[in-house]
């Protein structure tokens, strides 16, 4: 699978996760499985954050209810 595809979906991935939960503990769950996973396929962390900094730019009214900004948001993980 090309990697623009692999980023993308997981991409998409968070962005249904964080639109569909309500309490940050269950965010914090979710989201660092599908880390995991990601890291299991050979992901790389700098990557990753390019990701999550462009979704949290692009859908920040859903990231907001979690955290002010993109930085505190990829805080709330751990890699």
């Amino acid at each position: 699978m090309p990697s623009k595809i692999f980023y993308a979906s997981v991409g998409s991935e968070i962005l249904r996760i964080v639109r569909t939960t309500t309490e940050l503990d269950d965010i914090k769950i979710r989201v660092e499985t599908l880390l995991i996973r990601m890291k299991k396929q050979g992901s790389e962390k700098k990557r990753i954050i390019t990701l999550m900094n462009k979704l949290y730019g692009r859908h920040a009214e859903v990231f907001s209810k979690f955290a002010d900004t993109s930085d505190n948001f990829i805080k709330l993980f751990s890699f």
